[in-house]
């Protein structure tokens, strides 16, 4: 898959190891972001700050499509 080929180019690593360490990390941010949260963050400014705070330490990569 190319988005594999290019996150193994952009990490040094090989395209199996960039889908290993995606799948990785997807897992641990399911738990830690469910979709409803984002939802919540985006109603209530409390929720948006505690976010934030959680993410300062962690480096996300964000692969996405737009469909027109």
């Amino acid at each position: 898959m190319p988005t594999f080929q290019l996150l193994g180019i952009i990490l040094g690593v090989s395209e199996s190891t960039a889908n290993n360490i995606f799948h990785y990390w997807i897992d641990i941010f399911r738990e830690l972001l469910p979709a409803s949260l984002l939802e919540q963050a985006k109603k209530k400014q409390s929720e948006y700050l505690w976010i934030k705070e959680v993410l300062t330490e962690l480096e996300l990569i964000v692969d996405s499509t737009a469909t027109w």
